[in-house]
């Protein structure tokens, strides 16, 4: 059967719906039931759109071994169809990709894929969205291997090719957040506060304060504090970045990764276990 048997379309509007207005499990649900849907309609070009959605769902829980198996099995299927599928939709499972090798500290494999990623757009001028988010998630890899100069550079170009994007504003914020990353690897916290401020007043109102970056923004905001040593605040951060991970994935890792954190902070700062 083949791509008219599942409504590829069709569920990339009920995803932008369900990013916008579902909230935790429902979330993962309707990808899941997604992708049955796909495979039972043997249709590879749904499986791809599919599994490259959820996966980026699956990372963002921190279930890292089921995201790599779904951009595997999308990888596998499009290897097998090469010139069919379109540039950009490759370049974005190579992107999506590449973010599971950097949660998972493989730095290196996630440059390889982040390259190939942009040399699929080398002759798309009109994908500066695309380029941009190549260049902002290939610092985190570059900060990885500590090569802080190359991520300096890439955050720099993501900046330059977002000031060609209209309406980019949330791309914005997320360069916003991994320069201020950066600027605490490198031990500049002043800096790193100065950075991070836009960032956080821009989450507060982005898709109505559900923008799925927001619960980074505020992990950011709370690695900082804890550095600079203001541990109650640290503590309010890392609380509302498990508060909108969980609102926007559901129950996971990463979310009790936030609450401990934000557990360890309060208990710095004298509170109670339960303190809100």
């Amino acid at each position: 059967m083949d791509s008219r048997a599942f409504d590829i379309e069709g569920f990339l509007r009920d995803a932008d719906h369900c990013y916008r207005e579902l909230h935790g499990d429902e979330v993962v649900r309707f990808f899941e039931e997604a992708l049955l849907r796909a495979r039972a309609c043997g249709s590879a070009d749904a499986v791809i759109v599919v599994a490259n959605e959820f996966g980026s769902v699956a990372r963002t829980r921190g279930e890292l071994g089921r995201a790599r198996e779904l951009y595997r099995e999308a990888l596998s299927l499009l290897e097998r169809r090469p010139g069919e599928v379109p540039v950009r939709s490759r370049a974005s499972l190579l992107l999506n990709y590449g973010d599971v090798c950097v949660a998972q500290g493989s730095f290196a494999e996630a440059v390889e894929l982040f390259d190939a990623a942009e040399a699929l757009l080398a002759d798309e001028p009109e994908c500066c969205y695309e380029r941009s988010a190549i260049c902002n998630n290939r610092s985190s890899a570059w900060r990885g291997l500590g090569r802080m100069a190359d991520a300096r550079r890439d955050l720099e170009r993501a900046v330059d090719l977002l000031g060609r994007v209209p309406g980019s504003a949330g791309a914005r914020a997320v360069a916003r957040v991994n320069m201020a990353q950066l600027l605490i690897d490198e031990g500049r916290l002043d800096a790193a506060e100065r950075a991070l401020a836009p960032a956080l007043e821009a989450f507060l109102t982005l898709s109505g304060g559900r923008d799925i970056h927001r619960p980074n923004a505020f992990a950011a905001a709370g690695q900082l504090r804890m550095l600079q040593g203001r541990y109650a605040e640290a503590a309010v951060c890392y609380r509302e970045a498990a508060r909108s991970l969980a609102d926007k994935v559901g129950a996971s890792e990463n979310v009790e990764r936030l609450r401990a954190a934000g557990s360890r902070a309060a208990r710095l700062a004298g509170w109670e276990a339960g303190a809100s």
